[in-house]
């Protein structure tokens, strides 16, 4: 439920704070460190096959 009402807020967290305090604070905890750091980048495209007839000599035998 945290998650859906961060999302109501706000999508992007500069600095450390809502959400993003609570998860890095339950990750130190968890790996008893003193200190975690979550990053975030976008999904890379999707593969997509190549089309079109093969090309010659990569035809499997």
């Amino acid at each position: 439920m945290k998650v859906v009402s961060q999302l109501n807020s706000a999508v992007s967290l500069p600095g450390r704070s809502g959400i993003v305090a609570d998860l890095e604070e339950a990750l130190q905890d968890y790996f008893d460190v003193r200190h975690a750091i979550t990053t975030s980048s976008p999904a890379p495209p999707p593969c997509t096959p190549p089309t079109g007839p093969p090309v010659s000599g990569s035809a499997t035998r």
